[in-house]
């Protein structure tokens, strides 16, 4: 019993563990602090931001340890002010983690490494030999939790869950035979800024501009920003919303032109860490290649830590984009200026990324109407030819002009997302996608590109692999993500083809967008999916028009299943949430002879040089087991599933059948699953799903099966089982 004893006081803290762990959590809460607010950043500059929160952090640690000081006196419990202290500095190592238990946890390793450090140190000549021992081992044990924890947080992650299907190869004769997009052009490029020329912050834009510019009066669109808020930002930036600037750096060709004119704004991120220069590997290029490419800056309506809009800037994003456009179109016709004549005002694109992928499909709408609506008293005359957007894993819902859906209207559309995008979790471009109209006639075209691997931040060499703010990235598994030089080089390669496709017409490169491996000379390895319409698609089954699954889209189609495990009409979903579409979900089970039937009017009439296309990914669920006579379920686990496949049969009029595997049309993968931390950490998931389905477009030639084509049939007979989801069935041009 004594030794029981002995051994118990020898865990007891003394005067020496309380002093060493107060110590321990004062010398880690200020540079802890420190760091978190020049992260945030109040807008003094980077030295008085460290020295304020640095205050800051003092102030709050001494106040928080007075409070518990006084609750533990009150309960004439532990040391107060010793027990105070460590307990406020816990408490603020764990505030800017996502999962606060995790900072609660590294706050007690280092209380308790301190204290026994300097319980050591101090009293290791009066220590009984067994406490000693104690001291030592649970210094040992301390350091060593403190050690792993921080190699945990330096840890890039693992690769377990990661896709390895390799990349589905074409023949070198399928291949693109046109230059690569991403190669430079033959122009020499030049460089300046253009600005109010008496930018508070950017001295870019003040003395270092090279074209003066006017400012702008957005008050219209930017409302309800009073009070302190709007009084600070007034106060940082040097204006207020009745004069924002027309602030931009400018890439260009040096040549006589005109050149096509290309605007790329980034989106939000921290307000004081400019985001415009991150896209210079584009500007360089498309400059190269004869465009003239400016870098929007909007960094005063992104978000900071004093203040900022609150997602009340969404449509303003859109709307400068449209005043940049403004003084371009004077710039080309005063007599004089250094841009005379040198801008083609008839081949205009935008690009966006994040919330600027949103602001593009803004501009691209204001851009057709008169009033602001918002405010009809905001007059709007612009009317440019606006021909090509690309948006860069875009927001989307942020702004709905009047509560509703925004639509873009025969406007070239290319929308670009990464599976492992930890800021815009879900393929939100998909619903712009779907909601951009392409009228009869027109030769705009729209496609949506998902790379595996790809993440937000890539896109823009300032934003780089961080999709978030530090600690939560520390628990985001980046080991699996792709080079920022290969996202970039996608990048280069998609944007100059899409550019070049919808300003200049060069349609040898579109198949690129019907299918990524015919640029695989280009393309750096990995997954992609692709989809692509033009006006020529002619809808029979969209799955939108009703909630009758027997119902098609088009006038005398109907749609048919045959021993069908799943057979439901539904939005397709998201990571988290659901996308504003409809498919069909497709289930079947092993040993059943399931099918999907399109019967077409007996009337249609098709081209035999068109093609039938739809939309199909696996659905990421599987079909449900059927009861046996005993009535119970079949319990058979299938550990290693084959990847998806099916028969499409083409069904004339006299019961002629042609045959094609999906296989044969196009790439088939599993569901492209993504592990978003590093380990599972309990009370922190940001995601609910760790895939989304993301349909793939395929294609077959109709031929001399159009003439008396009678029923489009999907023939689950090539995988034993799986569900799939269908979206988007009809025919169109061959090109």
């Amino acid at each position: 019993m004594n030794r029981v004893r002995e051994f118990l006081r020898a865990f007891k803290p003394g005067p020496g563990v309380r002093k060493g762990a107060m110590w321990a959590s004062a010398l880690f809460v200020l540079p802890y602090w420190a760091y978190f607010g020049s992260r945030a950043r109040i807008g003094f500059g980077p030295v008085l931001d460290w020295i304020a929160w640095g205050a800051a952090a003092i102030i709050l640690l001494f106040l928080g340890a007075a409070v518990a000081a006084l609750v533990l006196v009150l309960a004439r419990k532990l040391p107060p002010f010793a027990t105070g202290f460590v307990v406020t500095a816990a408490a603020m190592i764990a505030l800017p983690w996502p999962a606060p238990w995790i900072g609660a946890l590294l706050a007690l390793a280092v209380a308790a490494f301190g204290g026994l450090l300097v319980s050591l140190v101090a009293g290791w000549g009066e220590m009984e030999e067994t406490k000693k021992a104690v001291t030592v081992i649970l210094l040992v044990v301390t350091a060593g939790a403190v050690e792993t924890f921080a190699y945990f947080l330096y840890w890039d992650g693992t690769t377990e869950g990661l896709v390895k299907a390799a990349p589905s190869q074409l023949p070198s004769s399928a291949l693109l035979s046109a230059p690569d997009p991403s190669d430079p052009g033959n122009f020499p490029v030049g460089y300046l800024t253009y600005g109010t020329g008496k930018d508070k912050r950017r001295s870019e834009y003040a003395g270092g501009a090279a074209l003066k510019t006017r400012t702008v009066d957005g008050s219209r669109l930017l409302k309800d920003v009073e009070g302190w808020k709007g009084k600070y930002l007034k106060w940082y930036w040097g204006f207020g919303t009745k004069e924002l600037p027309l602030n931009a750096r400018l890439w260009y060709p040096r040549g006589n032109g005109p050149f096509p004119l290309i605007l790329i704004v980034h989106g939000n991120h921290l307000a004081q860490e400019a985001s415009e220069p991150g896209y210079e590997y584009l500007g360089r290029l498309f400059a190269s290649r004869g465009y003239l490419f400016a870098s929007i800056d909007e960094n005063f309506l992104n978000s900071a830590f004093a203040a900022n809009y609150d997602l009340k800037e969404t449509a303003a994003r859109g709307w400068l984009l449209l005043e940049h456009l403004k003084l371009w179109r004077e710039w080309n016709s005063t007599k004089g200026h250094v841009f005379e004549g040198k801008v083609d005002l008839q081949r205009i694109g935008l690009i966006g990324h994040s919330r600027g992928g949103e602001a593009v499909a803004t501009a691209s709408e204001f851009n057709r109407l008169k009033n602001y609506p918002g405010d009809a008293n905001q007059k709007f005359d612009y009317g440019f030819n606006i021909k090509g957007l690309i948006a860069i894993a875009p927001a989307d819902g942020q702004y709905k002009p009047a509560g509703m859906p925004r639509k873009i209207h025969d406007v070239s559309y290319l929308t670009v997302h990464g599976s492992h995008d930890f800021d815009v979790s879900n393929f939100d471009g998909a619903k712009q996608y779907q909601r951009t109209i392409l009228s009869e006639g027109s030769t705009a075209f729209k496609a949506y590109l998902y790379i595996y691997r790809a993440n937000h931040g890539q896109f823009n060499t300032v934003w780089d692999r961080h999709d978030w703010s530090p600690p939560g990235i520390w628990l985001m598994n980046l080991h699996p993500l792709l080079r920022g030089e290969e996202q970039r080089k996608i990048a280069l390669v998609y944007f100059s083809a899409f550019m070049d496709a919808a300003l200049k017409g060069r349609n040898e490169y579109l198949p690129l967008f019907e299918d990524a491996r015919r640029g695989a000379r280009w393309l750096p390895p990995t997954i992609y999916v692709n989809r692509y319409d033009d006006a020529s698609y002619r809808p029979v089954a969209g799955f939108d028009e009703d909630y009758d699954v027997t119902s098609a889209t088009m006038p005398g189609a109907s749609l048919q299943g045959e021993n069908l495990a799943v057979w439901r009409e539904q939005r397709i979903g998201f990571r988290r949430g659901e996308r504003d579409d409809n498919g069909v979900y497709l289930g079947w089970r092993k040993g059943e002879k399931a099918s999907y039937t399109v019967n077409l009017p007996p009337d249609l009439k098709l081209d035999p040089a068109g093609i039938l296309e739809f939309a199909l990914s696996g659905a990421g669920e599987d079909p449900p087991k059927k009861d046996d006579a005993s009535g119970k379920n079949d319990k058979e686990e299938k550990k290693d599933k084959p990847a998806i496949n099916l028969s499409i049969e083409l069904v004339a009029r006299d019961g002629t059948v042609r045959r094609a595997l999906l296989s044969d049309m196009g790439p088939i993968y599993p569901p492209l699953t993504v592990k978003h931390l590093k380990v599972t950490i309990p009370g922190f998931d940001p995601y609910r799903k760790n895939s989304e389905p993301v349909p793939q477009r395929y294609s077959l030639a109709l031929k001399e099966s159009a003439v008396t084509l009678q029923k489009i049939r999907f023939v689950f007979d090539q995988t034993p089982e799986g569900v799939v989801v269908a979206d988007d069935i009809g025919f169109s041009r061959a090109r």
